[in-house]
């Protein structure tokens, strides 16, 4: 019959154990420590749970109050940030500020990707801030979008809500009824732990001498039934991982003669080791042959590599060579310069030039995608621009107009189902032979100007082009500028204003480039350039470039042929 270790080890430990707490039971029935003890804890528990959900019923209340005057609040906020309204807004805000939890509303506009308007309580008083201060994060705050439902009951989100508001004074309130109920709990236990107190110290010695005895027994049996047998498994299985390693040629047996589990595990260990001494010289073999044929697909990999980056290398030749020299562009227009500045070899971003009797148009494409993708639109959209310029040169809404239906129909984005939805976001100019009328119109792309040091901006039309949600209907606007000289016109992509960077790592932002832009209007065009780029780098630091970078910058000379 075989004799089972670990029956031996219940069997004597077991007795010990009964044996000990067998003369002892009757000591111990006779204690009420922890009965005491649990009713102590149930009533702390009860007690504080009780408070919690007080809190929790209070903060519950409060959060639903403040909830319906955040829906409120996105009711009104609509309205006006579709009117770019910040003056009725703030009024709005105002009133809405006069409840004591409140502290700060912030107003997010979607469209233009900032800030439109944030409400700050400073003892008190609400102000306007263009950031929130850093002690406000510590206030309890949730979000709630900004919808419009427009004419096609297609809901638009604005922009967001975020709201802030201060729950430190419920809090305060129940956590000093837990601190009083804490120390009129801990009086009563006090009384409680000096009458236990001598009951404790007996049945502390108890224990500890119940325990050293268990301990002492545990100690002799594992040092006689498991430490010996366990380092001999230990000896065998050492010998076979320094096999394995190649540290010595040969494997030992483990010599365990017993027949309990260990020695069936012995017996066990002993055949598979074998077994896998055998397998082990059979996958050092396979393993030098599938080596060398990894070596082999791994040439083959970087020579399809290769090919595939000397194909984009290509394609960004294909696509350089689509635009103008901006060199002739410089020399037709004067004062101006060009950046271009694709995030991949091959960008989605495009610049437009077109000469002819009437005078010149040019622009800024933003299609969809990067890389390869962005390619292919950019070219597709370029030849179109180039076709349609035939027709309407000198009508920059019509231009925009039918490339809108061109883009739609060549990708089949004019039907229901269709495969694909991409597009392009356009701002394009015209400026007539003697340079004193431009002619703008934009597709989600503004046109910025200077005069006179002061800050102007075209609106664009609020529809992209081509994509399947764009109206092939729809008509753009062309806005009309008589131009005296004293102007520095600017057209770009969001490239540049969606750059993460700075110190909180941010999107460079619409607000910071226009500040820029107007702190550097004494600096000709080719100086703008050269601090336009060191600026975005300053600011970009060590993050990676987020998207294609597109710059059209230029000041027409009254009088002069373009």
């Amino acid at each position: 019959m075989k004799k089972s270790i670990i029956l031996k080890t219940l069997l004597i430990l077991g007795s010990l154990i009964v044996s000990i707490f067998l003369g002892f039971g009757y000591l111990f029935s006779q204690n009420d420590n922890k009965l005491i003890s649990d009713i102590r804890k149930y009533n702390l528990d009860s007690a504080m749970k009780a408070l919690d959900n007080r809190q929790a019923e209070r903060l519950a209340i409060n959060q639903e109050q403040m909830k319906e005057i955040v829906t409120t609040i996105a009711k009104n906020a609509s309205s006006y940030l579709m009117d770019y309204d910040s003056n009725g807004l703030k009024k709005s805000l105002e009133f809405d500020m006069k409840k004591d939890a409140v502290k700060a509303i912030q107003i997010w506009d979607n469209e233009v990707g900032e800030i439109f308007v944030l409400a700050i309580k400073d003892n008190s008083k609400v102000v306007f801030n263009d950031s929130l201060p850093k002690e406000y994060e510590k206030f309890t705050k949730f979000k709630h979008s900004i919808n419009h439902t427009n004419a096609y009951d297609a809901v638009e989100e604005l922009g967001m809500i975020t709201f802030y508001y201060d729950e430190s004074s419920i809090i305060e309130k129940i956590k000093k009824l837990k601190e009083n109920t804490s120390i009129e709990i801990a009086k009563f236990n006090a009384t409680v732990d000096k009458e236990l107190e001598e009951s404790n110290t007996i049945k502390l010695l108890m224990s500890i001498g119940a325990l050293i005895a268990i301990l002492f027994v545990m100690s002799i049996l594992l040092m006689s039934f498991v430490n010996k047998p366990l380092k001999n498994l230990q000896y065998g299985l050492d010998s076979f991982f320094l096999f394995l390693q190649g540290k010595q040629d040969f494997t030992k047996r483990i010599e365990i003669s017993s027949d309990d589990e260990f020695g069936q595990m012995a017996t066990s260990l002993n055949e598979n080791i074998a077994v896998s001494a055998r397998l082990h010289e059979e996958l050092n073999s396979l393993y030098t042959e599938v080596e060398k044929k990894v070596q082999i697909r791994t040439q083959e990999l970087a020579e399809i590599n290769q090919e595939v980056q000397d194909s984009i290398e290509y394609a960004s030749t294909i696509q350089r060579s689509f635009l103008k020299d901006t060199a002739l562009i410089e020399q037709t227009l004067g004062d101006s310069f060009v950046v271009w500045q694709p995030r991949d070899k091959v960008g989605g971003d495009l610049y437009i030039y077109e000469e002819s009797d009437e005078g010149i148009i040019f622009g800024v494409v933003d299609c969809t995608g990067h890389s390869v993708p962005g390619g292919f639109m950019t070219m597709l959209a370029g030849s179109m621009i180039k076709k349609l310029s035939n027709d309407h040169f000198s009508d920059p809404a019509k231009l925009l107009g039918e490339l809108n239906i061109a883009i739609k129909t060549q990708l089949n984005q004019d039907v229901e189902n269709s495969l694909s939805d991409d597009g392009l976001d356009m701002g394009l100019c015209y400026i007539n032979k003697n340079g004193t009328l431009l002619k703008f119109a934009g597709a989600k792309m503004d046109l910025l100007y200077f005069k006179d040091k002061e800050q102007h901006i075209v609106k664009s039309n609020k529809q992209s082009i081509g994509y399947n949600r764009s109206k092939s209907d729809y008509e753009y606007t062309n806005h009309e500028i008589h131009v005296d000289s004293s102007e520095s016109f600017y057209l770009y992509s969001d490239g540049i204003t969606d750059q993460t960077g700075g110190d909180k790592n941010f999107p460079y932002g619409n607000k910071k480039f226009k500040t820029f832009l107007s702190e550097i209007q004494e600096k000709p065009m080719a100086e703008q350039e050269q601090l336009i780029v060191g600026n975005l780098l300053e600011y970009q630091k060590e993050n990676t470039r987020r998207d294609d970078i597109t710059i059209i910058g230029f000041k027409i000379k009254k009088g002069e042929e373009v």
